[in-house]
């Protein structure tokens, strides 16, 4: 089977209107620095939705400066560089956390999901000082391990604050989704969140998956959040 990657990309794509890096050229919002546009107007149309997500990033990294100014530590770990660490931890488990998406959406069956579901993924730090200066992509995988996670409707958030403030990104993410494959231009785009309550964190995944994606050839898994446990704390890269 050819990688995923030729057949989606995680997070480049523009959160308005969905064209890929592969099509457009795309800029970091200047707040939150993660979401993506092509244009000054996707941004300015996009806003409403964001606006909320934007302000909850920025917040975050100020409680994390307050925390860190307070001398809290994780597991004898300064906050600062438990922060910088799970940001690390999330780029480099980025293609499990795709495979994922595709198992616990279950495309054969339920190609919709793309534009009703999100996959929600919580994490604890197994960060210690003497992990700390992990620098291959296995120990770094290592760090932080997957607590539990599962799918659910985005009309049907859990009563977390964090999620709900992220409710009206993910539905306007789900209906450029649809118009996307409405139009022909894509499959679709799958939404995972990830989060670690010890900061009150974050990391929000877009899959955008192309017209070369197949539902039917992708690899299967009868229980796919055993799998993410076991791919994560084995330290396995895809």
């Amino acid at each position: 089977m050819p990688p995923l990657g030729q057949r989606a990309q995680s997070e480049r794509q523009c959160a308005n209107c969905s064209k890929s890096m592969l099509q457009t050229h795309l800029l970091a919002c200047s707040g939150c620095k993660l979401t993506l546009y092509c244009s000054r107007e996707c941004q300015k149309n996009h806003w409403t939705a964001h606006k909320s997500f934007c302000s909850k990033h920025q917040n975050a990294d100020k409680l994390v400066q307050a925390m860190a100014a307070k001398g809290v530590k994780i597991n004898d770990v300064p906050v600062l560089q438990v922060d910088r660490r799970f940001k690390k931890w999330h780029s480099a488990a980025q293609a499990i956390i795709d495979q994922a998406i595709i198992a616990a959406m279950d495309f054969v069956n339920h190609p919709e999901r793309c534009f009703t579901h999100v996959v929600l993924i919580t994490v604890k730090s197994n960060l210690y000082p003497s992990t700390l200066k992990a620098s291959t992509s296995s120990d770094i995988l290592k760090q932080f391990l997957i607590d539990y996670a599962y799918i659910c409707r985005i009309d049907e958030l859990p009563n977390d604050p964090r999620i709900q403030r992220l409710s009206g990104h993910l539905h306007q993410t789900a209906e450029a989704s649809r118009k996307a494959r409405a139009a022909g231009t894509g499959f679709g785009t799958a939404l995972a969140v990830t989060r670690f309550h010890a900061l009150k964190m974050t990391q929000l995944t877009h899959l955008f998956l192309n017209n070369a994606f197949n539902p039917a050839i992708e690899r299967r898994s009868a229980d796919w959040v055993a799998d993410l446990k076991q791919t994560i704390s084995s330290g396995t890269v895809m």
